[in-house]
């Protein structure tokens, strides 16, 4: 029987704990693995889609409040809390059904802004930033390769606050896309593309949504020294159309909950994605690359 929620000792990656559905049942006992079957009644309905697709156009992002998702917020906020005390990457949230089921209830959004049949990419992460901490630097996530011609998107970013997201604890910054000098065009060099009076700061509440072209210039602020802000956590998707070359090695069905085995792969392969960023320790990475080496293969991933 897993012990009770402690910080692991040196040797936690030695043992087969993190294949265990029962370590993570235990971690976080108000959360499912493979027990949530998807269903068309949780697709969230919204209206003013034209309008919205015409926003996010425009400006390159959109803002979606209190969608009323039909998971649990404040429980998966909790998990990725122990998660971290655990001294594991927040990423590992994704063992969770409720962390794939959440973006199957935008459907109708995405479906509006990319087409009928798009696709999940395998790119996704969770963050946990606390005091002193700060988000991601400026950048652009795949950029001007993943518009078209008239900026319509071919691929969108999708992230959501678990917690609340102020400019205290580290909200989302952008460089809306009508004040980006080199939005969809060729970058003459990493200078801020825009001036600092344009930067728009993007404060959200848990469970609203945020979505962006991948040209949008964004970043995660630092989050302030005031021991009382509480960790910004949040989690982000990928997606793309249908009908153009994949942005990744392979694609994922939106609407298939991935195994448990193969969110393990999923994960490691996140772990290993960002390893230049968060500087994991190797015995992670090792075990990331051994787990993906051992189990790929007999995966429906590939």
């Amino acid at each position: 029987m897993l012990r009770k929620v402690e910080k692991l000792d040196v040797n936690y990656l030695n043992n087969d704990s993190l294949l265990s559905k029962e370590f993570w049942v235990n971690l976080n006992p108000y959360l499912n693995i493979e027990n949530i079957f998807y269903d068309n009644q949780s697709i969230i309905s919204y209206k003013n889609l034209a309008q919205d697709k015409n926003h996010l156009i425009k400006l390159g992002y959109l803002h979606k409040k209190k969608p009323n998702f039909k998971v649990p917020i404040l429980s998966m906020k909790k998990s990725i809390g122990n998660i971290v005390n655990y001294k594991l990457p927040p990423v590992f949230a994704f063992v969770y059904d409720e962390f794939w089921y959440i973006q199957f209830q935008l459907q109708m959004l995405l479906e509006e802004f990319l087409d009928k049949n798009y696709k999940q990419l395998p790119d996704f992460w969770a963050w946990h930033v606390s005091s002193g901490q700060s988000g991601w630097a400026p950048h652009r996530d795949k950029g001007e390769t993943s518009l078209f011609k008239n900026n319509k998107p071919k691929s969108l970013t999708v992230w959501i606050p678990l917690s609340k997201a102020s400019p205290d604890n580290s909200c989302m910054y952008i460089l809306p896309a009508n004040k980006d000098n080199f939005y969809n065009k060729p970058k003459l060099n990493s200078d801020l593309p825009g001036v600092v009076s344009d930067i728009k700061a993007l404060p959200a509440e848990a469970g609203d949504v945020l979505m962006w072209t991948q040209e949008l210039y964004h970043w995660g602020s630092s989050s302030g020294e005031d021991s009382l802000n509480e960790p910004r956590i949040s989690i982000a998707f990928e997606f793309q159309r249908s009908d153009i070359a994949p942005f990744n090695t392979f694609l994922l069905e939106p609407n298939l909950l991935p195994t448990f085995n193969e969110r393990l792969v999923l994960i490691s392969m996140q772990i290993l994605q960002y390893t230049h960023m968060y500087g994991f320790k190797k015995d992670l990475v090792y075990w990331a690359q051994s787990y993906i080496e051992k189990y790929k293969e007999k995966l429906s991933l590939v």
